[in-house]
């Protein structure tokens, strides 16, 4: 089984309503040794449950991580809920952690800025690999926060 490139590997839905992105995170082949026959099932990144294209409040009140598993004839998702409990936040020094870090941070030597809906749609067609930044700013601190992650799940729909 020649391995998957996981960097540009991603499934979108067929469903008109919400052509849901998913970035494939694992694969498992199951052979049948007497017949030879195979069926492959894809593990794609999980997400946070969310009312898809609303326009406030996108997460459910009782939310849950969801995690997909896509196999041929069948598929399996698994919903875990969200909620605080005492260990669910450590905070300590970095050094403590693991003894500390060293980081290999590679920046992507060309990019496309995707400005337009149609930009982004036309990417998630073409099974690019897409990096998202937001910002937040509080003018109370003065400080402001730029946010950077691959974009593992997303939900588009092409009309509408």
């Amino acid at each position: 089984m020649i391995p998957l490139d996981y960097g540009q590997s991603f499934l979108i839905g067929a469903w008109a309503e919400n052509e849901v992105r998913f970035w494939v995170e694992s694969r498992t082949r199951i052979v049948d040794l007497r017949t030879g026959r195979t069926e492959d099932y894809v593990q794609c990144a999980s997400c946070k449950s969310e009312d898809s294209f609303a326009q406030r409040d996108l997460f459910y009140e009782d939310n849950y991580d969801f995690l997909p598993i896509f196999g041929p004839e069948f598929g399996l998702i698994f919903r875990r809920k969200s909620w605080l409990n005492p260990d669910y936040r450590t905070c300590q020094g970095s050094e403590d952690m693991w003894g500390g870090q060293d980081y290999r941070l590679v920046e992507c030597p060309s990019l496309q800025e995707l400005s337009t809906p149609e930009d982004v749609l036309r990417a998630t067609r073409e099974w690019r690999p897409i990096v998202a930044q937001t910002e937040i700013e509080d003018n109370d601190t003065g400080l402001r926060a730029i946010i950077e992650f691959p974009v593992k799940t997303m939900n588009t729909k092409e009309k509408g």
